[in-house]
């Protein structure tokens, strides 16, 4: 059985084939040159993101530190007040 190839070519490119050698080479370079910047915006997108990342959680640690020693500071409290006597309340009463 005999194969049929068809060969289609437009009317600004008449000649089929590959592009010629400098637009290869521009091509190329251009891809390059766009593999490169992306790749920098990309590492420095992630650089931002990670500095946020790490502000956020200095100061959530900072945060959680605070309210930590605000709760043991209020339970130590609480602990010296019920070691008093529970037998009576301590009030000033005055009668007129």
């Amino acid at each position: 059985m005999p194969q049929i190839v068809y060969t289609y070519t437009s009317r600004r490119a008449p000649h089929a084939g590959r592009p010629n050698l400098l637009v290869r080479m521009i091509a190329g370079a251009v891809s390059v040159v766009v593999l490169v910047v992306s790749a920098f915006l990309g590492l420095f997108i992630f650089l931002a993101v990670f500095g946020i990342m790490a502000v956020a959680g200095v100061i959530l640690a900072v945060w959680f530190w605070l309210f930590r020693r605000r709760v043991e500071t209020a339970m130590k409290w609480d602990k010296s007040t019920d070691s008093k006597d529970k037998g009576y309340i301590d009030v000033d009463y005055e009668e007129r």
